[in-house]
């Protein structure tokens, strides 16, 4: 069965995508994207999306000619002749700077490669919020911050080496400089105790994650939960309850255990932030 993504301003079979060997995208990781899903056929977080996939693009200086309703066309019309209507479904949008055969240095007048593709969930990425995952720390990759982790760019190297050193481990916690466990290789870390929620201060993180920020906002309204900013190292595992990763994709789901060390399954909590995002998320 024919699949069919955005590119370049039309949509068309992949099968029909060409994309240039002179593409600074491929040559030079030039270039952003962002990952977001459905629910069914509602992106309720689409804005939130948008607006930093905008802000990626004017910082980069890469253009992104699409305005927010244009976006939304684009998307539902890619459900459609996919036959993906009624389906949870995953969106990857890939902006590069476009084809320069010139070396790194930049031209004025470039045109941008964009692609945009959408396909149904996986099924274990919509298990995690019921399942949750066994985590393993990198310890031999400290993550150093640096003015790019504000944004989604194409040089994912660091997230790609969490992959490759996961193991039998479903997800890897990274280390900031500190010793400090900041986030999965996709998601955003929580830890909680008792009915306080910790998740690290904005200047240490390394990117602000959407689900992150909802649930934050959420909490922050009407809950018996409370938010605390504070870092938390290995030593420190032994005085929380337990943990939980945010990401778009997933949601909210728990971490049962990191490196072998079984955390508390709060099965009532992580209901309660999950309602508690859900509720934010839709009310977009």
């Amino acid at each position: 069965m024919a699949h069919f993504v955005f590119f370049n301003d039309k949509i068309v079979n992949k099968k029909e995508v060409f994309l240039s060997i002179e593409d600074r995208g491929l040559l030079y990781g030039d270039g952003f994207f962002e990952t977001l899903r459905s629910y069914k056929d509602n992106f309720y977080d689409l804005k939130l999306h948008y607006k930093r996939l905008k802000d990626t693009s004017k910082f980069l200086k890469i253009d992104f000619p699409y305005n927010f309703e244009q976006l939304k066309d684009i998307l539902f019309n890619l459900k459609k002749i996919n036959k993906l209507m009624g389906y949870d479904c995953y969106v990857r949008i890939t902006v590069t700077r476009g084809i320069d055969p010139f070396g790194p240095s930049i031209k004025d007048d470039h045109k941008s490669t964009i692609i945009i593709l959408i396909k149904k969930l996986p099924q274990f990425v919509l298990d995690r919020a019921e399942k949750g995952v066994n985590v393993t720390i990198l310890k031999d990759f400290i993550k150093e911050k640096n003015i790019l982790y504000n944004y989604k760019t194409l040089n994912y190297l660091p997230t790609i080496i969490g992959f490759l050193s996961r193991k039998r481990y479903d997800d890897v916690l990274f280390l900031d400089k500190k010793g400090n466990l900041v986030e999965g290789i996709t998601a955003n870390l929580f830890f909680y105790k008792n009915r306080i929620i910790y998740t690290s201060n904005e200047r240490d993180l390394f990117l602000k994650g959407v689900t992150r920020d909802l649930l934050i906002k959420g909490i922050k309204k009407k809950s018996k939960y409370f938010i605390r900013y504070k870092n938390i190292n290995e030593k420190q595992l032994k005085d929380i309850d337990g943990a939980f990763l945010t990401n778009s994709l997933s949601g909210i789901y728990p971490v049962l255990s990191i490196d072998g060390y079984k955390l508390k399954f709060n099965k009532k909590l992580i209901e309660d932030m999950q309602n508690i995002y859900l509720k934010e998320l839709m009310s977009l």
